[in-house]
């Protein structure tokens, strides 16, 4: 089997182009590379499925086994006036609400929160805590978003389950 690069599809090994998306496989890993290939790509997705970004300093469940750093995220960006016929009567008005500088800020928070979980990822963390944001004015029509929080490692998960007509407080594993 030949392994797609671009959408991750497993190929017959006599095709030459994914018969998902259509993208060449000249260079596509087959055989045990490829499930090489496979086996890393799902870790890498888990491991991103499962960071955990929080503004708290605690992790329920969890326990923080290792201090990684500090890890930062900063995204600038423009935002001048949207094209005409794009502002709305609340852009213009004094004292009211700009959608469109709402929507800008949303975006960007987004864009750098990404960023901080690629840093996060990079610096192999289970978790970022006590996430910060900060906002600025760089001059006219410039914004910058950053954001800044601890890279830590984790516990494994806690199991906590409550016995079957048990009134007590929950069994916890290890007690």
């Amino acid at each position: 089997m030949k392994f797609c690069l671009n959408c991750s599809t497993e190929n017959p090994d006599d095709v030459m182009v994914c018969t998902e998306c259509g993208v060449g496989l000249s260079k596509a890993p087959s055989g045990d590379d490829a499930l090489r290939l496979r086996e890393d790509m799902e870790e890498v997705a888990e491991r991103e499925r499962s960071l955990i970004l929080t503004t708290g300093f605690a992790i329920e469940g969890r326990a923080i086994t290792r201090h990684i750093g500090i890890v930062f995220a900063e995204i600038a960006t423009h935002i001048g006036l949207k094209a005409a016929g794009e502002v709305d009567a609340g852009d213009l008005r004094i004292g009211k609400r700009s959608s469109h500088l709402e929507k800008k800020l949303e975006e960007t928070r987004a864009a750098c929160l990404e960023k901080l979980r690629q840093r996060a990822l990079e610096a192999e963390a289970d978790a970022v805590i006590g996430i910060e944001f900060d906002y600025w004015n760089m001059g006219p029509k410039q914004l910058v978003v950053a954001a800044n929080g601890t890279a830590v490692k984790l516990s494994a998960p806690r199991l906590t389950t409550t016995l079957p007509g048990a009134s007590g407080p929950p069994f916890s594993e290890g007690t």
